[in-house]
């Protein structure tokens, strides 16, 4: 009898600790519907589609439920796809996603199977429309586009104290930046640790979804200034969005659909861009060795077209996310799940990524020197102490911030 009250036991609480680790945008999305002045923030699902207006409202169970109708905990293909959901059958007899996309967007006379993908077409188009008619009005016409990274299915907040902290400071306090926040499926471990939640690989997937997605939008702006500011892994959509970054996934086995949605579309040739990245949870070397790489199918321009002014690394030896040390070992994983060594400057990985920069021809040491920065943001002059990886810590650091902003900001 024991036996079975102990079986029963597991199976309980296996039911009881399943939870969905996909992100859904909803209450995000409507909370943030205030302080839109030359704010734009685009919501994308873990295949990098847009969400609609908040006017469309997505319910969070019908959004997970996919083609399993009878478990929302279920992950697959089908679940937290937006497509899936507009495109599936009915909510309810009084509920229609595909007639609450007509009514916003006033599709009439489209068929049913069409509507997603006009809608979809009209969403992108309607979001990079305010953007430009924010940089239309702003006098310094300087897009600034902030990603965060995997396992932060809220970063509302954080934006907000990151553009505080470039508004507050005196050289920057009279630009009138324009912003995009952009929000993408990075996955949740729900409070608990994300090494043992399986979402790392595949938030890595997610990553190049939302760059590819990045990639359409930077393709709008020509006229104008971008700067790009990342956290964590939000550094793989930035820099997937800029070039191809395909080497550094050889190897390693990610959503195909997305690997092959990058390659598809070529790269933005906007003349102004610098990006910077705090924490980022990627290689350095197999990343900056497609440095070049930015047309589709992995066309290859010249140094002498690159238009990439000014990359800035944040890194700091002692974050405990991205030296691994949660794993228990430095080196664990690294290999089999991603490194995350630029984030923590392991084994020199900083000078690796510039090195890398050199051998593809920008061998000016001045001009080289002056293009690739790093920071080093750790609080502690040695190792083996951990320090946090949130973004808010970064921030904390206000000593390292102001240079780090200053290097991407100030002309």
């Amino acid at each position: 009898m024991k036996y079975w009250s102990l079986l029963f036991i597991l199976l309980f609480s296996s039911c009881v600790i399943e939870r969905q680790r996909q992100v859904w945008f909803g209450t995000t999305q409507r909370t943030a519907l205030v302080a839109n002045d030359k704010v734009t923030r685009i919501y994308l699902d873990k295949y990098g589609e847009i969400y609609p207006k908040a006017e469309v409202y997505i319910p969070y169970r019908e959004f997970f439920r996919g083609k399993y109708k009878d478990n929302e905990y279920r992950e697959t293909n089908s679940t937290g796809s937006l497509e899936y959901y507009f495109n599936s059958n009915k909510v309810s007899p009084l509920v229609s996603p595909i007639n609450d996309l007509r009514k916003v967007y006033n599709i009439k006379n489209t068929p049913d199977v069409l509507v997603y993908k006009e809608a979809s077409e009209l969403i992108f188009k309607e979001n990079v429309s305010k953007i430009k008619r924010d940089l239309e009005s702003s006098k310094n016409k300087t897009l600034i586009v902030l990603v965060h990274g995997f396992n932060d299915p809220n970063p509302t907040g954080d934006y907000q104290l990151l553009r505080n902290e470039i508004t507050k400071r005196d050289s920057l306090r009279s630009k009138d930046y324009v912003y995009l926040e952009l929000y993408w499926d990075g996955l949740t471990a729900n409070q608990g640790k994300p090494q043992f939640s399986k979402i790392w690989k595949r938030a890595q997937g997610g990553s190049m979804s939302a760059a590819a997605t990045l990639r359409r939008i930077l393709n709008e702006m020509d006229n104008c200034k971008i700067r790009l500011i990342s956290h964590s892994l939000g550094a793989s959509v930035i820099t997937g969005a800029l070039f191809n970054t395909t080497s550094k996934f050889k190897g390693n086995t990610v959503n195909s659909a997305a690997y092959n949605a990058v390659l598809d579309i070529d790269c933005t040739k906007n003349k102004d861009i610098r990006f910077g990245m705090l924490a980022p949870a990627i290689p350095g070397e197999s990343t900056f060795v497609d440095f070049n790489k930015r047309g589709g199918n992995d066309i290859t321009t010249l140094p002498t077209d690159n238009t990439i002014s000014k990359i800035i690394v944040g890194h700091n030896c002692n974050d405990y996310a991205v030296s691994k040390r949660f794993f228990y070992s430095i080196d664990a994983l690294s290999k089999k799940k991603g490194s995350t060594s630029l984030g923590a400057n392991r084994k020199g990985e900083v000078e690796k990524a510039k090195n890398k920069l050199k051998t593809l021809d920008y061998n000016d040491e001045t001009k080289l020197d002056s293009m690739f920065k790093s920071i080093d943001f750790s609080i502690y002059c040695y190792k083996y102490c951990n320090e946090e990886h949130a973004l808010f810590a970064y921030l904390k650091n206000k000593t390292k911030l102001d240079i780090f902003l200053s290097e991407l900001l100030e002309e």
